[in-house]
C-alpha cells in the first residue's frame, strides 16, 4: 500500500529514492528476522524457553537504525533533518517484527494480525492526503510508513504483559541455526532482485519488461506463499497438533499439494487472459508478457512447493541441507544467466536464467529435501535433534534439566 500512495503523492525522481529506501528498509526487516526471530522460532518446538527477549529486539532496531545513515545519505537525502527524521524512525520496522514474533511464539496470532491491521488503517490518512495540496517527499514519506510500524507497536506493547517470560535460551544455542538462516536469507537476495536490476540496466528489452510485471501480477500468490510458511512455521512451533513427526510430515504434504494446485491455476488462468485479450499494458509486447507469466509463473510453482519442503525439513532441525542446497540453486540459476547473457544478450538470459530456477528448485532443493522427510519419517517416529551434527552446540545437546545454567531472566 505504501508504493501505491507513493505513486500518487510523488514526483518521479522521488519515488524511486522511496523505492529503494523502502528496499532498504524489508530487507533490513528480513535479515533481522533470519538471524534472529526465525531461528528462536525453529528452536521453540523443542525448547520452550527459545523466547527472543527485550533487549535482543531493541539491540537489532538500534543497530538497523545506525547502520542505515550512510546508506539513506548515499541515496541524496543529505539535509540534516529529514536524514535524521529518516535514520530515526528507520528501527521502528525491526522493534515491531519483534513484537510480533514474541506473540507468534506464544501463538497469539491474532495480536500480530491486529497489529498489522492498525498499520494498515494509519496510512488512510495519508491516502486522503494525496488529494490536497500537502507536498511529500521521500524521506517524508518514507518516515509516515516507519512510524505507522512504531504505532502498531504500540498497540502490541501494551498486550505484552499478557505473555511476560522470566527465563529464555541465550543466543548462543541457535546461534549455527541462526548464521545458516541468515546465509540463506542473503544468497536468496542474489536470485530475486539482483538478476532483474543488472539485466534492466544492461539495455532495453521487451522481455525485462514482460517480466517485471509479470512479478507484479503474480505478486500476491507470494505474498500468499509467505504467509503460508509463516504459518506452517508457527504451527510446527507452537501446536501440539503438529508435534509429532508424523503430523508435521503430513501438514507439510498437505501445504505443498494446495500451492501447487493454486500456483498451477492462477499461472494458467493469467497466461490465457493475456493470450486471449492481446494485453499491451505500458507498451509491453503481449506476447513478451506471455512468456514473462510462464516462467515467472514456473519459478513460483516450484519454489513453492519446494519451500515448505524445506520448512519442514527446518522444523526438524536440518538447516544445513537447506542452507546449502538453496545455495547451489542460486549458483545454477546465475550460471543460466550467465550462459543465457553470452548466448543471446539480456533477452535469452532471462529465459535461460528463470527457466534454469523452475528446473532446479525440484531438482536440487524440492527432491532432496523430500527424500530426506522419507527417510525421517521411516526412522524417527519423534522430532529429532535440534542441529544437524551432536557438536554444533552444546547448549542444545545437554538434556533439559542441566540447561537451567544456559537460562537467563530477564526483565522486560
Amino acid at each position: 500500500m505504501a508504493m501505491i500512495i507513493a505513486v500518487g503523492v510523488l514526483p518521479p525522481q522521488q519515488f524511486a529514492i522511496f523505492s529503494l529506501l523502502t528496499l532498504i528498509s524489508t530487507t533490513s526487516v528480513g535479515l533481522v528476522r533470519a538471524s534472529l526471530t526465525r531461528p528462536a522460532l525453529f528452536l521453540l518446538r523443542t525448547d520452550p524457553d527459545a523466547r527472543v527477549p527485550f533487549r535482543y529486539g531493541l539491540t537489532a532496531s538500534v543497530a538497523i537504525a545506525v547502520l542505515s545513515i550512510p546508506l539513506v545519505w548515499a541515496l541524496g537525502v543529505r539535509s540534516l533533518e529529514p536524514l535524521a527524521l529518516v535514520t530515526a524512525t528507520f528501527g521502528l520496522p525491526v522493534f515491531y517484527d519483534w513484537l510480533r514474533s514474541r506473540f507468534i511464539a506464544a501463538d497469539r496470532r491474532w495480536h500480530a494480525a491486529l497489529g498489522d491491521a492498525v498499520r494498515l488503517l494509519a496510512l488512510g490518512p495519508v491516502v486522503l492526503l494525496q488529494f490536497g495540496d500537502l507536498q511529500f517527499d521521500a524521506a517524508g514519506l518514507q518516515a509516515i510508513v516507519a512510524a505507522t510500524a512504531g504505532l502498531s507497536a504500540i498497540v502490541l506493547w501494551s498486550r505484552l504483559w499478557t505473555i511476560r517470560i522470566t527465563c529464555w535460551t541465550p543466543f548462543r544455542a541457535y546461534r549455527h541455526q541462526a548464521h545458516l538462516q541468515f546465509l540463506e536469507f542473503t544468497v536468496g537476495q542474489l536470485n530475486s532482485t539482483i538478476p532483474m536490476f543488472v539485466l534492466g540496466g544492461l539495455g532495453a528489452s521487451q522481455l525485462v519488461g514482460g517480466f517485471r510485471f509479470a512479478q507484479t501480477l503474480l505478486g500476491p500468490m507470494n505474498l500468499i506463499f509467505a504467509a503460508t510458511s509463516a504459518n506452517f512455521v508457527a504451527d510446527g512451533a507452537t501446536r501440539d497438533s503438529h508435534r509429532s513427526t508424523a503430523s508435521l510430515l503430513q501438514r507439510g504434504r498437505q501445504l505443498s499439494t494446495r500451492l501447487i494446485v493454486m500456483s498451477a491455476i492462477v499461472v494458467a488462468g493469467i497466461v490465457l487472459t493475456v493470450r486471449l485479450l492481446g494485453i499491451n499494458p505500458s507498451g509491453v509486447q503481449s506476447s513478451a508478457l506471455q512468456v514473462g507469466v510462464l516462467l515467472v509463473g514456473l519459478v513460483a510453482i516450484s519454489s513453492g512447493w519446494a519451500g515448505i519442503q524445506g520448512v519442514t525439513l527446518r522444523l526438524l532441525g536440518h538447516h544445513a541441507l537447506v542452507t546449502t542446497t538453496r545455495a547451489l540453486l542460486v549458483g545454477a540459476s546465475w550460471i543460466g544467466f550467465f550462459i543465457g547473457f553470452v548466448l543471446g544478450g539480456v533477452d535469452a538470459s532471462l529465459v535461460a536464467g528463470f527457466a534454469t530456477s523452475a528446473v532446479c528448485y525440484p531438482l536440487i532443493l524440492g527432491i532432496p529435501a523430500a527424500r530426506r522427510l522419507r527417510m525421517i519419517a521411516i526412522q524417527e517416529p519423534t522430532p529429532p535433534p535440534l542441529v544437524d551434527r551432536p557438536t554444533e552446540s552444546r547448549a542444545t545437546s545437554v538434556p533439559n534439566d542441566t540447561r537451567e545454567a544456559d537460562r537467563r531472566p530477564i526483565d522486560d
